[in-house]
């Protein structure tokens, strides 16, 4: 934490934890007969594809925020078309 102060790097902590749970959030939705909650199998694929994307991306590239948005958003539509 050389180049970052505590309070940004808590800042960041905070709302990655907060994206994830709304993430998996999203993935939740009612059973058309039953109406009790199920995980949708797309908004699933998506999550995970966009975790896999953005982690394999950070560690490929030389630009590690560029290259993890371009993996999640790639693993995103992957994981989705998976999923549907």
């Amino acid at each position: 934490m050389e180049t970052e102060t505590r309070y940004q790097w808590l800042r960041r902590r905070a709302c990655s934890g907060i994206a994830t749970a709304m993430l998996f959030t999203n993935a939740c939705t009612a059973h058309p007969y039953t109406g009790r909650p199920q995980l949708s199998k797309t908004a699933t694929g998506a999550t995970l594809g966009a975790a896999g994307g953005a982690a394999v991306g950070a560690l490929t590239g030389r630009d590690r925020a560029k290259c993890a948005a371009i993996g999640a958003g790639i693993g995103a539509l992957a994981g989705g078309a998976v999923g549907a």
